[in-house]
């Protein structure tokens, strides 16, 4: 999400914040080392996300024995992007990363990125593409993936609560006898929400037929306004919200509905009742929203869904599938959802359905448990054949 002519630029800020972030990632570890030293028995360490880059090595150092394991929630760049931070950086949490038992990414486009950063930036490291195996000092890395998604059961019991079916009146009244065309993200740049709006736009220039037949509902969580590009994106939203509605508004119809509140039972209670779902990122880590969507959904809703979200390459045979920055492609595909066969519609959603059940939430977890209990049955036939009178090794 860099602009390279422009940023990142290395300067005293950014090395400044890279102090902080050391900073607060030997205060997780020392945190937790305090539980680790607290344990009988060999405990399992799981980290979660970017925020921790430097916490497995701070670990390992004083804690040789913990089983770690860390999963990326974010997409992890190719190694052209990742060598745009400086340095020593690059090497600070590469090194750091490779001293987890086992590693989790999304996806295979993600841990296949991490593969070649590993490659070009650490040229002696040994790389097992096929297992995703990293020897790297003499400790070996186990690199997989583990797709996140949502908890199918609770989602559909918590779809049926009272105070969502309460919201749903509220989306009646709202939507009326139209189309519902819908989407819910934080205004995050990577979410590519103008881009959806301008292809709405273009859409309704195109098809002047859906005009007053649909309404483009968008439930909104303004994000990181301390930060002056996120303030100055979420007022450019505003601005074209504002500018489609007074182009295309008559006195009975208003072509977009903006809600920028946290509203949980009604964004479900939107979910069951939409005819189209966009979810257009630039790039992004899962998007749950797009399984949350086809779980619940009662209407046999399409599911219009970027190649640069994280679950394309589990959903794309239920969805309608676009570039993210082709708004003429996106216009089009809004068309395509709405004119859509029944049966078509029934067969899709079934597909993506299908795919989110494969690999549910309880999958998500068990998978990185049972790896690190293979990693733990390796120590065990590494301990035992070095020493075969030792006692079983413990772990919790």
């Amino acid at each position: 999400m860099w602009n390279p002519p422009y940023s990142p630029c290395a300067d005293d800020e950014l090395h400044q914040a890279w102090d902080s972030y050391q900073h607060v990632n030997s205060m997780f570890a020392a945190a937790i080392g305090e539980d680790v030293c607290k344990s009988e028995k060999t405990p399992i360490v799981m980290l979660q996300d970017y925020h921790l880059y430097l916490t497995p090595k701070l670990i390992r150092k004083q804690h040789p024995d913990v089983l770690m394991s860390q999963f990326v929630h974010i997409p992890f760049p190719p190694p052209e992007i990742f060598q745009q931070l400086p340095n020593h950086m690059q090497i600070e949490i590469l090194d750091s990363m490779l001293t987890n038992n086992v590693l989790g990414f999304h996806i295979p486009r993600y841990m296949n990125n991490f593969l070649q950063t590993i490659k070009l930036l650490l040229p002696n490291t040994s790389v097992d593409d096929i297992k995703g195996d990293i020897l790297y000092k003499g400790h070996v890395c186990h690199v997989k993936t583990y797709p996140i998604s949502v908890d199918m059961e609770t989602l559909q019991t918590h779809a049926q609560d009272t105070n969502v079916i309460a919201k749903e009146a509220e989306v009646d009244e709202m939507i009326g006898d139209c189309k519902l065309i819908y989407r819910t993200d934080r205004t995050d740049l990577s979410k590519n929400i103008i881009r959806g709006f301008q292809a709405y736009d273009m859409f309704l220039e195109k098809y002047p037929e859906w005009r007053e037949k649909v309404k483009f509902v968008a439930t909104l969580m303004p994000s990181r306004l301390d930060i002056k590009i996120y303030r100055e994106y979420t007022d450019k939203i505003k601005d074209i919200v504002k500018e489609i509605n007074e182009k295309y508004a008559t006195p009975d119809w208003q072509p977009i509905k903006y809600i920028c509140r946290g509203d949980y039972n009604l964004v479900i209670a939107l979910l069951k009742r939409y005819d189209v779902l966009m979810v257009n990122p630039i790039l992004d880590g899962m998007n749950i929203v797009a399984k949350e969507g086809s779980v619940v959904n009662e209407n046999n809703g399409v599911l219009i869904l970027s190649t640069g979200a994280g679950c394309y390459e589990e959903l794309k045979d239920g969805a309608i599938c676009i570039n993210p920055f082709d708004l003429r492609q996106t216009a089009e595909s809004i068309d395509v959802a709405l004119l859509m066969d029944e049966t078509v519609k029934a067969q899709m959603i079934a597909k993506t359905r299908t795919a989110i059940q494969i690999n549910d939430l309880n999958k998500w977890v068990s998978d990185q448990l049972k790896d690190i209990e293979a990693v733990m049955h390796e120590r065990l036939k590494l301990k035992s054949n070095k020493n075969p009178e030792e006692s079983r090794f413990e772990m919790n």
